[in-house]
């Protein structure tokens, strides 16, 4: 079981190297951006990511996921070269006509659905965004379901740099505003569209391609469709009614300190969510499936708790660090977001269930279910908190999701996970969030420091409960050893 978790925490290593890049070119542009743009700024950018949020599940109907679901069914490099050929022609004419479509009604959707019809030429831009990234899809996709994760990380981190150097070029030097911010995302994405559909093409040919095959993905992946839909509702609608009932500059302050709490989701769900996906479908058939399965869910959990801990703890310090302080109230919102990220991990995980058991439809109702109670409890919070009330609506949706999804797949594919180990860890976060909160000072330094201890205190604390296993105990022990023996300088041995 070890070597599974050692190949399964490489690649998730690696899917994570790329998204630590670009989480720390985000916290490294923010002491720019914060200067060169408004908080109302911010407010324009999170309503095109609305409206292109919601718009994105509709450009690829569903294809990757069914790619995903049924490439190792294929067992000859031919057919599953076919399989990636096909789907890569079909996503084309939806994401056209689907971009299309929004193109025509954008102007009237939004003077009916927003407070300004500004927004209007931002969307436009959006919306060749999104398209450009859905010719994207089938070939990342190709890339996770054959664990890849070096050349995925390296398309992510490429389109990312060159996106990043565009926004500074644009936005801080030539004083482009919104506008330049979101060509900058435009032309890093018809880049990676380029650049990763020609290694695609490359590696599977011209051949011929199969009606079948396509059918056969979309007939699995057209009820993901609405789920993601629905999850993109939950991820969104919180700022639409920000945008409705509170000012610009509350949305946009919102939209910053939903990014530091995002961060849970890029550093830590993103990669696991990549990297246990295909790794559990090769491994559906392994008579101690359940077992790992289970085992992938503590630590996943254990690593998810330990980012969103430090990432609430720091939230304050790093906005005083890096920004103004027109920004400083955005760090209200962080801890609340970082929770629902990992309550997003957690339904994931115990929703798989309804995915191994081929009951895709069931995880559909859930989230739709979800999405409902999501725009329920906005509309009940929103007017009366404001962005603390968004923010509290999405924790409220994700974990209606975790017990929905828990109770239907444990009925469908029954799992026994570590419920003891996985309590202790909750417990204890939430227990060191609580002391953080209460001992906070004013210095920023001092601040600092302290509130890294205490996240760092997480381990410990859970080794004085005997979370950990002799195994697992042993395991470090061996670790550290060769630590020691390869690289003694750093531990004052030379």
């Amino acid at each position: 079981m070890r070597k599974d978790f050692t190949r399964l925490a490489k690649i998730a290593l690696i899917y994570g190297s790329g998204t630590v890049v670009a989480q720390a070119a985000a916290v490294l542009l923010l002491p720019l951006y914060s200067r060169a743009l408004t908080p109302a700024d911010y407010g324009v950018l999170a309503v095109v990511a609305l409206v292109t949020g919601i718009l994105t599940p509709f450009l690829s109907m569903g294809l990757g996921n069914g790619l995903i679901r049924y490439y190792y069914e294929y067992e000859s490099a031919q057919e599953r070269q076919q399989l990636v050929r096909s789907c890569l022609v079909a996503v084309v004419m939806p994401s056209l006509a689907v971009t299309a479509l929004a193109w025509i009604v954008l102007e009237p959707v939004v003077r009916l659905a927003f407070t300004s019809a500004d927004y209007t030429s931002y969307l436009r831009i959006g919306l060749a965004t999104a398209f450009f990234t859905s010719l994207a899809a089938i070939p990342r996709y190709t890339l996770r379901v054959q664990q890849r994760a070096t050349w995925f990380v390296a398309f992510t981190v490429g389109q990312l740099l060159l996106s990043i150097g565009l926004g500074i070029y644009l936005v801080v030097i030539r004083h482009d505003g919104v506008t330049g911010a979101l060509m900058a995302g435009l032309i890093g994405s018809v880049a990676a569209a380029l650049a990763i559909n020609i290694l695609t093409l490359l590696e599977n040919g011209l051949g011929p391609v199969k009606a079948a095959m396509v059918w056969r993905c979309f007939k699995f992946g057209i009820y993901l469709v609405p789920d993601a839909l629905a999850a993109s509702t939950i991820a969104l609608a919180d700022r639409w009614f920000i945008e409705r009932y509170s000012t610009r500059a509350s949305l946009g302050l919102y939209n910053v300190g939903y990014r530091f709490g995002q961060a849970v989701q890029i550093l830590a769900v993103g990669p696991l969510e990549q990297a246990i996906g295909p790794y559990a479908l090769s491994g559906l058939r392994r008579p101690d499936f359940r077992t790992l399965y289970a085992r992938i869910f503590t630590y996943s959990l254990l690593g998810a708790a330990f980012l969103a801990l430090g990432i609430s703890l720091q939230a304050g310090n790093l906005l005083r660090l890096l920004t103004v302080p027109a920004y400083y109230g955005a760090a209200a919102v962080t801890p609340l977001i970082s929770l629902a990220f990992v309550l997003e991990l957690v339904n994931w995980i115990v929703g798989s269930g309804l995915g191994f058991a081929e009951k895709p439809k069931l995880f559909f109702v859930v989230t739709v279910t979800g999405a409902v109670v999501n725009l329920g409890a906005n509309w009940l919070l929103v007017p009366r908190y404001g962005m603390m009330g968004a923010a509290s609506a999405t924790v409220i949706a994700f974990g209606f999701m975790c017990v929905a999804n828990y109770l239907m797949s444990q009925a469908l594919y029954p799992i026994k996970y570590e419920y003891g180990r996985l309590g202790r860890i909750v417990a204890i976060a939430l227990g060191l969030f609580a002391v953080g909160r209460l001992v906070a000072v004013d210095n920023l330094v001092a601040n600092f420091l302290l509130q890294s201890l205490l996240a760092l205190a997480l381990f410990p604390a859970l080794l004085a409960t005997g979370f950990f296993t002799v195994e697992e105990r042993n395991a470090v022990a061996k670790a550290w050893t060769v630590v020691k023996a390869r690289r003694p300088w750093a531990l004052g041995r030379v």
